[in-house]
């Protein structure tokens, strides 16, 4: 499990912005992303099932789809 600091790090420097949309799917990344691996691409969306959140890393693309 990644810190949640390291990620709002990594978002930042990919100049992601999440203040409100897109929160819960950024506040689920620390559990998700593996510790070596680096966020290089993020981006709020809609698709059929509801919004989410596309990440694209150094490993995988992952879209998160955290529901309340």
């Amino acid at each position: 499990m990644v810190s949640k600091e390291s990620v709002q790090i990594q978002l930042k420097q990919i100049g992601f912005n999440h203040i409100t949309w897109g929160k819960s799917e950024v506040d689920e990344l620390p559990n998700i992303i593996l510790p070596e691996e680096v966020i290089y691409e993020c981006v709020n969306g809609y698709y059929e099932a509801g919004f989410s959140l596309l990440v694209a890393t150094n490993f995988r693309v992952l879209l998160i789809d955290k529901k309340p």
